[in-house]
């Protein structure tokens, strides 16, 4: 019965600390979002919800307890007094006799079973709670959208496995990735495209790490892994190892099959690292591979992010070793056949993908802006568009060939990305034109941003076919929403607005504004020529070929 007893208390003890374990977790939780929310604070619901929760379990706890405590007494009360009794028996203050004897043992008897009854029903009550509360953490450690541990289960792996890196020494390293252009998934096809590209990404995260590791959920699109006993080099094999699966799986959705990225950030614990610490140089080194180009992995090293492989042969980089990546597409993107003059309309897939550049053609480009438009009437948020014409792109074709045509068409995205925003959606709107959509911007920062793009184009000398500079400029139209602007209405203004920038000569950008009583007004945006040290730089890239 002792034996037992000391097991019911430790089962008591274990389920309080799962308790106590539970309500630290909650209280430090950050919880992580679906795709179609941009919050990470808690609500405060939630958190009281939860509070309120763990009170009611520790109540039950403490009340199974008091129970316990409570018979368990009146058992030794009962065990006390039949002792008293054969006590005085045996001391001659009565008879005793062999009857005395077996009545008392059978009331021992008794009230040993049913102390035995109360015991075994408390304990299958506190083992009750305590799977209960065991459920409860493990759905607090676990991210529901993606179905792997979340910040918080993160946050305590990282901080145990430190801790174990200071006691015995062992290596521990860092990796966190960003999903590269996520917002146009959720632009572009929706939010619940953009739930299931993050369920994949998770799923792939978790299938490229071993046992051991920690993939987590760490915020938004950013992923984490904690790789404990695991050095530098094994964590930029790691690396390379979950970026490669990520960009070779398979992302079917209504759209089609999708291409997504990751860019990966990795840091090596030091002795005297905390968990801040080595999350800042791991966020430096997936900063530092945003910058170089996105789809590649920078680990961190004495002060400087560096690339794990070698940027020459980097995925998307350009023949020379100095060119700036491309702005991924979310699409893949077939390599152009043709070599006609002219990008022919078969150019332009039926997925809602341009193949040449890889970017949304028209009719995605119509369709996100529709839907923004739809916005704007409900929330009065700004939308401002913009349409960028490469100046006598027919003439160039002629003059540099299906080359230089190609060249140029892959080069205008580079800049506008280079300026914008990640959340301006930029599309392949025709041949030898691009439209931008600029979500929450009105018409003076959509000019600034795109007047930047036009002068840096116009001041760029390092594009080159088979070792000759191609020059070339641009002619911009901007517009921004009314109240009462469909999608034709919006374009027809920012179209009139590139016609009025051509008849000026061309390599200026033009603002169309709606007068209250008077219709437009296409007001030429000044130069940004004392601008120079904000405009985007120009991609060193070089095509060479017969």
């Amino acid at each position: 019965m002792s034996l037992f007893f000391e097991g019911l208390l430790a089962v008591l003890s274990g389920t309080a600390g799962l308790l106590i374990g539970f309500q630290l977790s909650r209280s430090n939780e950050k919880p992580t979002t679906s795709a179609s929310e941009d919050a990470e604070e808690p609500s405060e619901p939630s958190n009281s919800a939860d509070a309120e929760q763990v009170r009611h379990l520790l109540s039950n706890l403490h009340q199974i307890s008091t129970g316990v405590v409570g018979d368990v007494r009146e058992h030794t009360s009962t065990i006390e007094a039949i002792g008293r009794e054969f006590q005085g028996s045996r001391d001659g203050t009565r008879p005793s006799t062999d009857v005395d004897v077996l009545r008392v043992i059978a009331e021992i008897v008794k009230a040993n079973d049913k102390l035995q009854v109360q015991l075994v029903e408390a304990t299958e009550t506190i083992e009750e709670q305590a799977r209960e509360i065991q459920c409860q953490l493990e759905e607090a450690m676990t991210d529901a959208l993606t179905e792997i541990p979340n910040r918080r289960a993160f946050d305590f792996e990282l901080e145990r496995r430190l801790a174990e890196c200071r006691r015995a020494g062992t290596d521990v390293s860092l990796l966190i990735l960003d999903i590269d252009h996520f917002k146009q998934f959720n632009d572009r096809y929706g939010h619940q495209t953009g739930d299931d590209v993050l369920r994949v990404v998770a799923g792939t995260l978790r299938q490229a790490m071993r046992e051991m590791d920690l993939p987590a959920r760490y915020g938004g699109e950013e992923f984490a892994a904690v790789l404990p006993q695991t050095g530098l080099e094994d964590a930029k094999r790691a690396a390379e190892r979950v970026r490669t699966a990520i960009e070779t799986a398979k992302f079917d959705c209504e759209h089609g099959e999708l291409k997504v990225t990751v860019s990966v950030g990795i840091s090596q614990a030091r002795g005297a690292d905390q968990p801040g610490t080595l999350i800042e140089r791991a966020d430096g080194a997936l900063y530092a591979a945003k910058r170089g180009g996105r789809n590649r992995s920078y680990f961190h090293d004495d002060g400087k992010s560096v690339p794990v492989v070698d940027e020459a042969s980097c995925p998307d980089s350009e023949a020379s070793a100095d060119a700036q990546p491309p702005a991924e597409s979310v699409q893949e993107t077939p390599e152009a056949a043709t070599e006609a003059g002219e990008v022919a309309p078969e150019n332009i897939s039926a997925d809602r993908t341009d193949r040449l550049t890889g970017l949304p053609n028209r009719q995605a480009f119509h369709e996100t802006l529709t839907r923004r438009l739809a916005e704007r009437q409900r929330h009065g948020t700004s939308v401002s568009v913009v349409l960028v014409e490469v100046d006598g792109f027919k003439f160039l074709k002629d003059l540099y060939g299906s080359k230089g045509g190609h060249l140029i068409l892959q080069q205008v995205p580079r800049f506008l990305a280079a300026a914008l925003r990640e959340t301006d959606l930029v599309a392949r709107y025709g041949d030898g034109t691009f439209s931008v959509m600029l979500p929450v911007c009105e018409i003076e920062g959509a000019a600034l941003a795109a007047d930047r793009v036009r002068a840096a184009i116009a001041r760029c000398h390092k594009l080159r076919i088979d070792g000759k500079a191609i020059r070339f400029t641009l002619s911009v139209g901007v517009a921004e929403a009314t109240d009462c602007d469909e999608v034709k209405s919006l374009i027809g203004r920012a179209t009139k607005a590139v016609r009025s920038a051509e008849s000026q000569g061309g390599n200026v950008t033009c603002v169309c504004r709606v007068a209250e009583k008077e219709g437009v007004d296409f007001d030429p945006v000044a130069n940004f020529t004392d601008l120079e040290d904000a405009e985007p730089e120009a991609p060193a890239v070089g095509f060479h070929g017969s």
